[in-house]
């Protein structure tokens, strides 16, 4: 956690009460020589763990000044400690190396009126932390992220090996389904056995009972995590099933590839950051998660709803208008058509079908919604109808100030106004009276005086 956002009342924690009260005579030392506290948060570890070798090994009887000169600090209990990029590192005398970030600091002032300096630190020095990690479900939004949560607690190797044991079997079997269904029901089985293997991390399963956030988050990291390693075999199978329907939106996306923005008569405003919506969705194909994907779908549509107060896409976004559900879908269908992805009713499958708990993907859910109306509304032929009603047709004759010239000369409209310039009243009715393409129609009613 960032230092620069995080507080709390070290006269309220229980590693320091438990100091000042049940270890009194060492907690008096400390303030007579100004000792160092570091003072684990709030909730990071059980009371248990409060001995006095525990709270020994979290004093540093070095200046921290020291450490300026390259030498390690010592602890009350003689072990090694450093400093580096306001992390405390851990070194010689501790039973494992860790890198504890240093919260913030505080100033205490013992009896004479000296200062002593307290280091809270994100968690203990000793031992494994209770604390379930600062991430909750909802906001897992990438393979590293889902990583990081479950294996960065915990023995973790072994159970990862566990889960990677079981995959082989599985792919074998998902390369024999003959639907979506099975593929799905399968990598289903094969999320349940991993869930199943990594509680039976004693870290993972008490955070899991002790913190909501944790236990959703660790069964969207768990999904994700074994959807990666079965994306290759899944995803081929899910767009070889899909291809018929994959071919048919190519062609008719292909056929209205020099489609314009205009041409869906959207409003100017709501144009300024389609191109960063096309930007997000050209990364789509990286993915190999049902999680990454629908991420991907969020950013692209964030990137066009966002309300005018936030400025970070462009200067321009402060002066345009919160779009609607309305005004939004014409512009998915030009992401659609424009973003040279050749598999969309395979990636809107593949995430509805392998997301197997709703605090992975149901915060996507609008916008899956979104770009699935969008498909539907390009392959039922209506967007051919939208764009052919725009188009003259190509058996009427254009009047003659809507006539494109290309040829350098003057067009009708130039030569119109040079005989009206030249008051030559003759010309003048004879090109409107050309002008009326055939039919008896008096334009003009000129008098000469």
């Amino acid at each position: 956690m960032d230092s620069g956002y995080y507080d709390e009342d070290l006269n309220s924690n229980e590693f320091l009460i438990t100091l000042q009260t049940e270890f009194s005579r060492l907690y008096d030392e400390v303030c007579e020589f100004r000792y160092t506290i570091c003072v684990p948060r709030q909730k990071t570890f059980e009371k248990d763990q409060l001995t006095a070798e525990f709270f020994t090994s979290h004093i540093i009887k070095s200046s921290l000044d020291k450490n300026a000169l390259n030498q390690p600090l010592l602890t009350f209990n003689e072990k090694e400690l450093s400093v580096v990029n306001g992390e405390l590192v851990t070194g010689v005398g501790f039973t494992s190396n860790k890198t504890c970030k240093i919260l913030f600091e505080e100033t205490f002032y013992n009896a004479n009126d000296e200062s002593y300096k307290l280091l809270c630190i994100n968690s203990p020095l000793e031992g494994s932390s209770t604390l379930a990690p600062e991430i909750a479900a909802l906001h897992l939004s990438s393979l590293s992220d889902c990583e990081n949560l479950l294996w960065e607690q915990g023995a973790k190797d072994r159970f990862r090996r566990k889960i990677l044991l079981r995959v082989p079997t599985a792919v074998n079997q998902i390369n024999q389904c003959a639907s979506i269904e099975e593929i799905s029901s399968l990598c289903y089985e094969l999320y349940n056995v991993a869930l199943h293997i990594s509680r039976g991390d004693t870290v993972i399963r008490r955070l899991s009972r002790t913190n909501d956030d944790y236990h959703q988050g660790m069964q969207v990291a768990v999904e994700t995590f074994v959807m990666s390693r079965v994306y290759e075999y899944a995803f081929f199978k899910v767009s070889t099933l899909c291809i018929e329907e994959d071919l048919q939106l190519n062609k008719i996306t292909r056929s209205f590839s020099k489609i314009q923005l205009q041409e869906l008569e959207l409003r100017p405003e709501h144009c300024v950051n389609v191109p960063f919506a096309r930007r997000a969705l050209h990364h789509m194909l990286d993915y190999k998660t049902p999680l990454e994907m629908a991420t991907c779908l969020k950013q692209s549509i964030e990137y066009l709803t966002d309300p005018p107060t936030k400025t970070t896409i462009s200067s321009k976004s402060s002066n345009r208008t919160v779009i609607s559900a309305d005004e939004l879908m014409p512009i998915l269908i030009f992401l659609v058509v424009k973003s040279d992805i050749p598999c969309w009713n395979s990636i809107l499958k593949y995430i509805h079908h392998f997301s197997f708990n709703d605090n992975g993907t149901q915060p996507y859910n609008f916008h899956l919604t979104s770009f699935e109306a969008a498909i539907d509304f390009i392959t039922s032929g209506l967007l051919k109808k939208m764009i052919d009603s725009q188009i003259p047709s190509l058996h009427q004759k254009l009047p003659f100030w809507e006539e494109s010239v290309d040829t350098g000369m003057p067009s009708k409209l130039d030569v119109l106004f040079m005989r009206i310039r030249d008051s030559d009243v003759s010309a003048v009715e004879d090109i409107l009276k050309s002008s009326a393409h055939g039919k008896n129609k008096r334009l003009c009613f000129f008098k000469s005086y």
